[in-house]
């Protein structure tokens, strides 16, 4: 058998780190994206079981369904990352004000950019940002970690050339054509390729001079792995959690749909077979002398194995992102655990929200390098102060009965932990009180308006 024939190495060929990750990076993705990303990929995710006929496999993955467990779990704790937003202190007659508004040049500021930027490395591991600054400015733009597919890094690890995919929309009358480029930056060049010509090569399309002397892309990494490019995406355990579910889901409906219904079987005196007859409510069968007719049906001990099974695998996903949340013990000491500006992870999201404000550094000084008109840049600081709270609302409770709480102190941590909204305002609270009629405890400890 002749050896394959391998194609010729040129701009896009990707690194070996990015064709480890790929396949992670994929099923994160897909789970993430929903049903009709699995069923696109069904060959990968949902293998066609030995015998099954083709009908039956088609039906099976046009009604297979997948949970969206990754996705209300990115949801989730984003928000409970950002429960309070970042921190952007501005210079006095800095442009960094007019740019913190608006940082991608298309009207996002630089808090929700860097929700989205939280979100898509949560959920991948990884992703990047791309500082380009023209004539309008400078601009951050997110790259999937599925487009960058090179990075080459010096022996400070610096960054020393990166190669990454980008659209490309362009205008031919009335009709808007989608293309792809490449983009390669080194340390001294920035080239763009385009694929052209019959045999769909990757052709030069332009070259300018890289004056800054680096490569503007700053990385989010929540959990490294062993390479620039190489991660350990948190959700991984997740997607693979839902994948199951969504395999079992779609043999408990093939099952179901055969299952439901029952088997007329006859047995006839001689063991002959019985001739053909209609079955209905509206039929009557003549049964021969000592010939029999029953239903067989499941019994559903299976079934119910099967309907267990994918609870089971419901509850594990549907508190899957608990463990992000979970206190560490305080004799177990990691690198994300360092104090940073007073701030300590004592929980692996408060580990990688840490890590989520180095990188957002690195990138108000990256952003600052390249645009010196943007004046003295900003300092940033997240919060890590959104941890479940141990205690109860009863405990604070009987705190301020024994007067070791104040009343300001009491409605400010209930409003930390939740219980009162995010928009509770204690002096508003305060001047509505002295509004209110007086009002005193009974016996019984409930309170009423004086007479």
């Amino acid at each position: 058998m002749p050896a394959p024939i391998r194609k010729k190495p040129d701009v896009s060929t990707p690194s070996v780190e990015y064709s480890v990750m790929l396949p992670t990076w994929e099923l994160l993705a897909d789970t993430f994206a929903g049903s009709e990303a699995i069923r696109q990929n069904a060959a990968v995710y949902l293998p066609r079981h030995q015998s099954e006929p083709d009908l039956a496999y088609r039906e099976r993955i046009e009604n297979s369904m997948i949970y969206d467990f990754p996705r209300q779990t990115v949801a989730e704790l984003t928000g409970r990352a950002f429960t309070r937003p970042p921190q952007w202190e501005l210079k006095p007659e800095s442009n960094w004000a007019s740019f913190v508004p608006n940082v991608d040049q298309r009207g996002q500021d630089a808090t929700n950019y860097t929700r989205a930027w939280f979100g898509k490395s949560l959920l991948l591991g990884v992703s990047w940002t791309y500082v380009e600054v023209n004539t309008d400015g400078p601009s951050w733009k997110l790259l999937d970690p599925r487009d960058v597919i090179f990075i080459a890094t010096g022996e400070k690890g610096n960054i020393i050339e990166a190669r990454f995919k980008r659209e490309i929309v362009t205008i031919n009358g009335f009709e808007e054509l989608i293309g792809e480029e490449i983009v390669r930056i080194t340390l001294d060049k920035v080239e763009t390729w385009r694929m052209t010509g019959r045999k769909k090569e990757w052709v030069r399309h332009s070259t300018a001079k890289n004056t800054t002397g680096v490569v503007p892309l700053v990385r989010f990494v929540p959990e490294p792995g062993q390479g620039v490019i190489h991660c350990m995406p948190p959700l991984h355990d997740l997607a693979q959690l839902t994948l199951n579910h969504a395999r079992r889901h779609s043999d408990l409906e093939t099952i179901l749909k055969v299952a439901s219904f029952p088997i007329l079987a006859m047995t006839t005196s001689d063991g002959s077979e019985t001739s053909s007859f209609t079955v209905g409510p509206h039929a009557l069968i003549s049964l021969e002398i000592d010939g029999d007719a029953k239903y067989v049906e499941h019994s559903g001990a299976a079934i119910a194995v099967l309907q267990s099974s994918l609870k089971d695998l419901e509850e594990r996903a549907a508190s899957f992102g608990v463990r992000l949340l979970k206190r560490r013990r305080p004799s177990v000491e990691t690198a994300t655990a360092a104090s940073i500006s007073g701030q300590e992870a004592s929980a692996p999201l408060q580990g990688h929200v840490i890590a989520l404000q180095d990188a957002l550094r690195q990138l108000v000084t990256m952003t600052a390098k390249l645009w010196p008109a943007g004046g003295e840049p900003p300092t940033v600081t997240l919060s890590v102060d959104f941890l479940p709270s141990e205690g109860t609302s009863q405990d604070l409770m009987a705190l301020r009965q024994l007067g070791d709480i104040s009343r300001f102190d009491l409605l400010a941590e209930l409003k930390r932990r939740g219980v009162l909204s995010p928009q509770f305002n204690h002096e508003l609270n305060e001047a509505r009180l002295n509004d209110e009629a007086p009002f005193f405890a009974t016996a019984k400890g409930h309170k009423h308006d004086a007479e």
